[in-house]
């Protein structure tokens, strides 16, 4: 699963495509008995080949920093962390998991630009 915003009203730096051609990654969620497949990331380079079709620059997306090996992932696939870390997740979700609310609270944010064809032809 796994949606493309073009449009954040509550986060225009995540996903504001009429006005900075950046577009948020969501929702990317791939089932624990799968997630050594590389499922997530062909779902995050498709929904780029998408963002790139429609002319965004950039793509941004977040995520929990307690989820270590999910944040190298990212940075392997060029993606960089764009903004400060945040306490954006429910405490009371992270309770009732069992995990330390003052981690698993605290999501980090990440960018990749896009290079489309357009793009690079100007330069």
């Amino acid at each position: 699963m796994a949606s493309l915003y073009l449009e954040n009203p509550l986060e225009p730096t995540l996903a504001s495509f009429s006005t900075t051609k950046r577009v948020e990654i969501t929702s990317v969620w791939v089932y624990s008995a799968y997630r050594h497949l590389g499922i997530a990331s062909a779902v995050i380079a498709q929904m780029e080949k998408r963002a790139a079709a429609l002319g965004a620059l950039h793509t941004t997306c977040n995520m929990p920093v307690l989820v270590k090996g999910r944040l190298n992932a990212l940075a392997a696939l060029g993606y960089r962390e764009f903004r400060p870390r945040e306490h954006r997740y429910r405490r009371s979700v992270a309770l009732s998991a069992g995990l330390p609310a003052d981690v698993a609270t605290v999501a980090a944010f990440f960018e990749k630009e896009l290079t489309t064809r357009a793009h690079r032809a100007d330069g």
